[in-house]
């Protein structure tokens, strides 16, 4: 099971959050996820996952469903 910082969610936090929260928990031992990283900035990512070859991922969980999510350009994903 991962290692994840709090070890329970924190908050109120909509369901999508909470379902990709116990999903992460089940990753190997080795991986290590932050989460609630910024809750004043609802932008925010949810998740920082780090793997075990020291990796690192921001992960923001969407509501939206299947029919409503568009392709989007990521060229200032780092502004």
């Amino acid at each position: 099971m991962a290692t994840i910082f709090p070890s329970s969610p924190v908050g109120a936090l909509p369901p999508e959050v909470i379902k990709t929260f116990r999903f992460l928990r089940s990753l190997p031992d080795d991986y290590h996820i932050w989460h609630h990283l910024a809750k004043w900035e609802s932008k925010a990512p949810d998740f920082l996952i780090r793997s075990p070859n020291n990796r690192a991922l921001l992960l923001k969980v969407s509501s939206a469903s299947s029919q409503e999510a568009r392709p989007a350009d990521e060229l200032l994903l780092l502004e």
